[in-house]
C-alpha cells in the first residue's frame, strides 16, 4: 500500500516536518534517538511528548547501563 503524506506539494525542507508530524500523529509508540537541543529529531522529539505520546528513546536507556 502507498500513502502519499500531506505536505508532498509544498517544499522539499517543510515537507520533511509535515512528514515527521503525520507519522506521529499515527503512532502509539515513537522511537527517537536525540543527541542535540535542536534540529528536526528534537523538534519531532518535542511534538511528540506534547502530544503525549509514549516514548522510547535508546539513547538514555544506554546510559543507564
Amino acid at each position: 500500500e502507498i500513502e502519499v503524506f500531506p505536505g508532498a506539494d509544498c517544499h522539499f525542507k517543510r515537507a520533511i516536518q509535515v512528514r515527521n508530524r503525520h507519522m506521529i500523529d499515527g503512532s502509539d509508540l515513537c522511537v527517537f534517538y536525540v543527541r542535540h537541543n535542536s534540529g528536526g529529531a528534537y523538534q519531532s522529539f518535542c511534538y511528540a511528548k506534547s502530544r503525549g505520546k509514549d516514548i522510547r528513546e535508546p539513547g538514555a536507556m544506554l546510559s543507564e547501563l
